[in-house]
């Protein structure tokens, strides 16, 4: 066996990481020593160091060598009526408590988190539980009806925590990192879910030039970050091509073709198939909420936009901040928008592709502890309401307070577009609205498409990871219950 003395640097990510206790590495058998990044990589990942092998058989190493690896390990031994409490060595937390169906840990920020046995199982990272691409391998039927806590020993330089149970053989494998950052107890969901808070957008609206965002890394982070946070934001100098657009969405994720195609054209024209290819006011709204996923991102990129034209300018609110108020200000009303069902719909048989989309829902949903998750605001896509009489007026009470506080707010923002310019903005957050115009012998030419909101969180989420902000992706108003 070899001992590698951990080098200052590797001390210092060690601290870095509150893996305090062990200052060295055990390599066996052949394998050359560890390479720093080796090192680096296998303790940011809780992982155990043994180079050459692959990351889906570090856990089976592990347990191979465990007369090695256990030197200064943590014990506990549980029945199902009887507690032992036991200090850590590692360095992750003050204390462990075993009893029965619960596991709980106070770690060195000395908050307290409690597991239960089937949570802790579930979620087993052995090679046999889980792949190396993340997925869960354990059938779901093959939870027992109970599970009490048998043992439980922590590996101190692997990061990891392994239990024993007292109904089955199977020993669960969970990094202590990975267990701290899933707590489910009141005080981590609630810091989770103020990460997730954004503040409400009042302008003005952040501006990009489209050549950085093609060749800054950076660049592309700021105006990932202004589109989670703001809701919007304005690429500049995109070149007046159509299909251009496209190039401007795949810079978060790929175009989200809807019945009007990849892309679409936004100008007025004879027997136009939708209201804004006219030249008439648009209301505050969201596009396709007639579908059960509305699109999450929209672009609208300006190829011509002539100076003899009048009005058509863009208009924006953030509606989630109506939403807040609405709850605030008027909640039995607000209770009503979250309990009785809209109907949306797009009806129309005169088009290349006759469409029947109908779909019911609230305008408003919340979280079980009433925190807004979603709002669906587009008046000009609403059919007959459907529901028990008793619910038509106080329906259409509610549906006027809404109407009312949209359309007075003072924090509407309004752009006129230039040709180069194009909106990227969240539909699912942010309304938008136009002024009626005259063309006047000019031409107002934009092209729009969409970007699917989960591809937008997910591009977010990969690029808070890649950089180690060690942030949250922010609400997006899809209705997640985060």
């Amino acid at each position: 066996m070899k001992v590698v003395r951990i080098q200052p640097e590797i001390t210092t990510l060690i601290q870095e990481v509150k893996i305090i206790r062990p200052l060295k590495i055990y390599v066996t058998g052949p394998e050359k020593i560890p390479t720093m990044n080796v090192i680096r990589s296998a303790i940011l990942r809780g992982r155990c160091i043994s180079p050459s092998l692959s990351q889906r058989s570090l856990l089976k190493w592990q347990q191979s060598h465990s007369p090695i690896l256990c030197a200064g390990l943590t014990t506990v031994h549980n029945t199902s009526d009887h507690t032992e409490t036991v200090q850590d060595a590692s360095g992750f937390f003050s204390e462990m408590t075993a009893q029965g169906k619960h596991l709980e840990i106070t770690w060195k920020d000395s908050t307290l988190s409690r597991y239960y046995s089937l949570w802790l199982r579930k979620n087993c990272h052995c090679p046999a539980c889980r792949h190396d691409n993340g997925q869960l391998l354990l059938p779901s039927y093959s939870l027992p009806a109970s599970l009490t806590v048998r043992s439980t020993k922590v590996h101190p330089l692997s990061g990891t925590l392994h239990i024993e149970w007292n109904e089955e053989s199977h020993e669960t494998v969970l990094p202590l990192p990975w267990l701290k950052d899933n707590s489910y107890s009141r005080q981590s969901l609630q810091e989770t879910s103020r990460k997730q808070d954004v503040a409400v957008f009042k302008g003005p609206i952040k501006e990009h030039k489209f050549h950085d965002l093609l060749t800054e890394t950076d660049d592309v982070n700021r105006f990932l970050r202004d589109l989670n946070e703001d809701g919007i934001a304005l690429v500049k100098e995109v070149p007046c091509e159509v299909g251009h657009i496209c190039k401007v969405a795949e810079l978060v994720a790929p175009v989200q073709e809807t019945l009007y195609g990849k892309t679409f054209t936004v100008e007025a024209t004879e027997d136009a198939i939708n209201v804004a290819y006219t030249p008439v006011a648009l209301e505050l709204h969201m596009d396709l909420v007639y579908f059960q996923s509305p699109p999450g991102l929209q672009l609208l990129h300006c190829l011509k936009f002539d100076e003899q034209v009048t009005g058509g300018e863009s208009l924006f609110l953030d509606v989630m901040h109506v939403a807040q108020e609405m709850q605030r200000l008027h909640s039995d009303m607000f209770a009503t928008l979250t309990r009785v069902p809209a109907t949306f719909q797009k009806i129309h048989f005169e088009r290349k592709t006759p469409a029947a989309f109908i779909y019911h829902r609230p305008h408003i949903t919340v979280t079980p502890d009433g925190k807004i998750s979603s709002v669906i605001w587009a008046p000009p896509f609403e059919g007959p309401l459907k529901v028990p009489e008793d619910d038509v007026e106080p329906y259409y009470e509610a549906y006027r307070k809404f109407s009312e506080l949209i359309n007075t707010s003072k924090l509407k923002v309004s752009h006129r577009l230039r040709p180069g310019e194009c909106f990227v903005f969240n539909n699912l957050r942010i309304l938008h609205a136009r002024h009626a115009f005259a063309l006047n012998g000019g031409r107002r030419h934009l092209e729009g498409c969409y970007v699917n909101i989960d591809d937008f969180k997910s591009r977010v989420q990969v690029m808070h990871m890649q950089t180690g902000s060690g942030e949250i992706v922010k609400r997006v108003n899809n209705g997640d219950y985060t």
